[in-house]
């Protein structure tokens, strides 16, 4: 698979797609719909991932993430009030 080394992936819809070994490390992913996509064996290393929607809401299909590396992977949850002044 392609590596998609610092790509800017932020508020992209990857709904469902198949990222099955992936080398995104140091993407930002920043706002990305992920619900239903599977990332197993993925390189994350490095991936910003603040508000990814992963599904969890029961609306959507979860994402699978089993065996990706997420070292060093940033999963903060952006709070409300930040999001508005954005």
């Amino acid at each position: 698979m392609t590596p998609y080394v610092g790509v800017d992936l932020a508020g992209c819809n990857l709904t469902d797609d198949n990222l099955t070994s992936a080398n995104i490390y140091g993407a930002d992913l920043v706002g990305a719909n992920l619900s239903g996509a599977t990332l197993s064996g993925a390189n994350l290393t490095g991936t910003n991932m603040s508000a990814v929607g992963l599904g969890k809401d029961g609306s959507n299909n979860p994402a699978t993430l089993i065996g990706a590396n997420m070292n060093g992977t940033n999963l903060t949850k952006r709070q409300r009030d930040q999001r508005q002044r954005d």
